[in-house]
C-alpha cells in the first residue's frame, strides 16, 4: 500500500508555482515557463486528472504500480482516491480512509498542514531547497512538454532529484519524477487532465460507510 504522504507528494506538485518566482535563482528559459504556470495556477478554479504512479525500490529491484484519480478545488479542497485509500479535505476536515483497516481518520486540516503540504505553500520548502534549471522539450502522450529538473542544494535532503514534464498547451505538469537517496524513483504521470470543470463543494466531504471503524483525531 502506498502511504497517505506519498500519494499527497502529487496533491503538492501538480500546481507548483504558487510562490516560486519571487524565490528562484532561474536562467531565463525556466523563469519564462514558471511565470506562465503561475498566472495558470492563480487563475485556475478546479483540476482533475487520473495518474498512474510508479515506485521503483532499487536495492530490491522492486516495481509498484498504483493508479488513481485526483481532484483540487481552490487552494485547499482536495480528493484523492486509489484502489487503497481516499483522501478527502474540504479545507477545514480531513478524512483518510484505508480499505485495508476498514478505517477512517477524521482530522482538523490545520494539524494535519505540516505533513501533507497543501499545494498553496508547498513549493516555499522547495524553493528553499532545491535549484531549477530548464532540460529541453520532450513529449508525453502525444503532448509537447517542457522539461524542468530541480536539484537538492545540499547532500542531506531525501529527495535529491526531481524532473517535471510541464506541457505547453496546458501549463501544467504532467509527469513528476522523483529519486531519493537511496536511489529509489517515484514516477506519477496524470492522464486525462480536464481544467475548471464545476465541482460540487459537497465532493469535498467524505461520506462514511456504516461498517467503517470512526477514529476521530479532532
Amino acid at each position: 500500500m502506498i502511504s497517505k504522504s506519498k500519494l499527497l507528494i502529487l496533491m503538492m506538485i501538480v500546481l507548483f508555482c504558487h510562490q516560486s518566482t519571487l524565490l528562484f535563482p532561474l536562467d531565463n528559459k525556466a523563469d519564462e515557463i514558471i511565470k506562465k504556470v503561475k498566472k495558470k495556477y492563480d487563475d485556475l478554479k478546479t483540476f482533475n486528472a487520473k495518474f498512474t504512479q510508479n515506485f521503483h525500490w532499487k536495492l530490491a529491484d522492486n516495481l509498484h504500480e498504483q493508479k488513481g484519480k485526483i481532484w483540487l478545488k481552490g487552494k485547499e479542497k482536495f480528493r484523492i482516491e486509489t484502489e487503497d485509500q481516499t483522501i478527502v479535505s474540504n479545507g477545514k476536515t480531513i478524512w483518510t480512509y484505508s480499505q485495508f483497516n476498514n478505517q477512517v481518520i477524521i482530522d482538523n486540516l490545520e494539524k494535519s498542514a505540516e505533513e501533507i503540504r497543501l499545494p498553496k505553500d508547498i513549493f516555499f520548502k522547495y524553493s528553499e531547497q532545491y535549484l531549477p534549471n530548464y532540460l529541453q522539450q520532450d513529449k508525453i502522450d502525444n503532448q509537447d512538454c517542457h522539461v524542468l529538473e530541480l536539484r537538492a542544494k545540499t547532500e542531506d535532503i531525501f529527495i535529491k532529484y526531481m524532473k517535471m514534464w510541464i506541457s505547453t498547451k496546458l501549463l501544467v505538469p504532467i509527469k513528476i519524477e522523483q529519486v531519493d537517496l537511496n536511489n529509489n524513483t517515484n514516477t506519477y504521470i496524470l492522464h486525462n487532465i480536464e481544467i475548471n470543470n464545476e465541482i460540487n463543494d459537497n465532493f469535498f466531504v467524505y461520506k462514511i460507510p456504516d461498517s467503517v471503524e470512526i477514529i476521530d483525531m479532532r
